[in-house]
């Protein structure tokens, strides 16, 4: 009987020991890795391990991250810094008072032609002939129409130069530049003390016609101009003209 109660309270006593130990073991071993577990993770989290790509376990940044951070500042704070300096432009702007300048008007300039020779009147009212020396022009247009097709013909130059013993050159030239004249002339003073410019034949044209000779009787009109009338014979016409000092000629 004795012996019965020491061989119970033996095998229980190293029941209890045994447990004791299990769970001390077991203790022990969950914190190994529980603590090995913790630091798995922290590597793993800063790029080490197999599973670094494991996210929720990633919380340390790599240095990439870092720098893209730091430079997304960089452009905000310089963006922020742009947006107070142009909110201090504005209100500066809003201050100033501006007024328009303008610059003059262009006054536009126009070549004038030079100034027409004056007519020296006592050499005319003299009847001194070399008062012709020198070119003149006509001051107003001249038509001339062909008798056979009925045509009239306008011309807007014709000009006359003369020597200082009255020998001269006259050409005409149509408001169309299609027909030119040409042909000799001379000039001398009547009894009225008139202006005789005559021509010694029919004048020939570029066009293969020619206008019937003609004379032509001047006086001054006292504007610096000459009035003359026309006069063909051979086809009884008569016309008028003004002519003035020219600085050219044929």
């Amino acid at each position: 009987m004795r012996r019965k109660l020491s061989s119970n309270y033996g095998f229980r006593s190293n029941g209890v020991s045994v447990l004791i130990r299990l769970s001390a073991w077991l203790f022990s071993f969950g914190l190994v890795v529980a603590t090995g577990a913790v630091a798995v993770a922290l590597l793993v989290a800063c790029g080490l391990g197999a599973f670094a790509q494991v996210s929720w376990l990633n919380f340390c940044r790599s240095p990439a991250a870092l720098a893209a951070e730091e430079a997304q500042a960089a452009i905000l704070q310089s963006n922020a810094q742009l947006i107070r300096e142009i909110a201090a432009l504005e209100a500066e702007l809003a201050t100033q008072q501006c007024t328009a300048v303008y610059p003059p008007p262009e006054i536009p300039t126009f070549d004038l032609p030079p100034p027409q020779p004056e007519i020296d009147e006592r050499a005319w009212n003299d009847r001194d002939i070399a008062v012709l020396e020198g070119c003149w022009a006509l001051d107003s247009n001249y038509r001339i129409r062909n008798n056979q097709t009925g045509i009239v013909t306008e011309f807007n130059e014709w000009t006359m130069c003369f020597t200082q013993d009255g020998g001269g050159r006259e050409e005409m030239r149509s408001s169309d530049g299609a027909v030119t004249c040409a042909g000799p002339v001379t000039g001398s003073f009547n009894a009225g003390g008139g202006l005789v410019v005559a021509e010694p034949g029919n004048l020939q044209c570029s066009d293969d016609t020619f206008i019937y000779r003609r004379n032509l009787t001047c006086n001054l009109d006292g504007q610096g101009a000459a009035n003359c009338v026309v006069v063909q014979p051979e086809v009884d016409t008569r016309d008028e003209v003004r002519l003035q000092r020219a600085t050219g000629g044929p």
